[in-house]
């Protein structure tokens, strides 16, 4: 791996910049397109064969005051390093976030580092195998008129249902002003058409996959652009110690990864309850031990919350991989904003 020759992160970042504008004015690169829908972007990396892309799932309800802590600690760090990074948001925490942090709403729109995306959790009925609705027996009209109910108004967390009041993907793409890039919909099999027609109606442009396989720049699924994966970096579940390392193990590992094709991307992914909570809440309250996935459920039901000891391990992990991404001189970095810029 080539050694960074300038070892501050905030001044590389800004050189590459300035070598990037110098190389559209030669006309070396083409220019590429500003976002009309979404935040500021900064520049696509020139000529980069890797790239590296930092995800953040806000979504504990259980508790929201930390998930507000999480978001705002870590903006700090990818503003401090110039790393950009994706904000997946349900529509319930972006609910609690315009409620009792609206300042944080307004850095989230407004922060050059950050992409917002959306993502569905239960008790949606069209998340994988929690279908309590018995949606899979309706027509597809039905399916879809019930999704787009869904995501065009608030869910009920005990009852499961949606509500007379705005919320889902809608509500989100209100109250950041653009619509969200990415859609997050872990869907039941046989309502992957529908979510993804509801999903591309409501304005976005691009589905999250996982897989045992790579996932490579300019693949398609019903209409949305699947956004690349060669590796999916789980951070919070690395069995190292440094998160440098794990970052750097990935990136070796990319070219190897089946099906993969260059460019490679490295997705490193975190949920706010990753750094304080032993599970999230969804999974606590929907999915937890002896559950039943019919409702009501019950929010009484919480997560344990890790030691500060273990709290100070997760943030450390974190901020080295942030910190390593940033000094990497051949590596880009891109939210999923810069990413749609690199697409076919």
């Amino acid at each position: 791996r080539t050694i960074p020759i300038i070892s501050c992160p905030m001044m590389k970042r800004f050189l590459t910049s300035l070598l990037t504008i110098a190389l559209l004015g030669a006309g070396c690169v083409s220019a590429p397109s500003s976002s009309t829908t979404g935040s500021v972007s900064l520049p696509t990396p020139v000529s980069a064969d890797k790239y590296i892309t930092f995800s953040l799932n806000m979504q504990d309800f259980s508790y929201p005051e930390k998930s507000v802590d999480v978001l705002r600690k870590a903006l700090d760090l990818h503003e401090q390093y110039q790393v950009p990074v994706d904000v997946f948001l349900t529509g319930t925490i972006a609910k609690y976030y315009a409620e009792h942090a609206p300042d944080l709403v307004e850095r989230l729109k407004t922060s050059s580092m950050v992409a917002v995306s959306y993502h569905v959790r239960p008790p949606a009925p069209y998340t994988n195998d929690f279908d309590w609705l018995g949606l899979a027996d309706m027509s597809a009209t039905e399916q879809y008129n019930k999704i787009m109910e869904y995501e065009t108004h608030d869910i009920d967390l005990v009852n499961g249902t949606s509500t007379s009041d705005l919320g889902g993907y809608q509500y989100v793409k209100d109250l950041i002003g653009y619509a969200p890039y990415a859609a997050g919909v872990p869907s039941s099999a046989g309502l992957t058409t529908a979510v993804d027609k509801v999903m591309l109606e409501l304005g976005a442009v691009m589905d999250i996959v996982h897989g045992d396989k790579a996932f490579n720049l300019g693949e398609k699924k019903s209409g949305l652009w699947i956004r690349p994966e060669t590796i999916d970096l789980k951070l919070f579940s690395y069995e190292g110690a440094n998160g440098a390392t794990a970052v750097d193990e990935a990136l070796t590992a990319a070219p190897s990864a089946t099906d993969a094709k260059a460019p490679y991307f490295v997705n490193v992914k975190m949920h706010d309850n990753d750094f304080f909570a032993e599970d999230s809440a969804w999974t606590t309250v929907y999915l937890a031990k002896g559950y039943h996935r019919q409702p009501p459920f019950n929010l009484l039901l919480k997560s344990l919350l890790l030691s500060d000891d273990a709290q100070r391990v997760m943030w450390t992990r974190y901020e080295e991989a942030v910190k390593y991404a940033s000094e990497l001189s051949d590596v880009g970095l891109l939210n999923i904003s810069q990413t749609l810029q690199l697409e076919p």
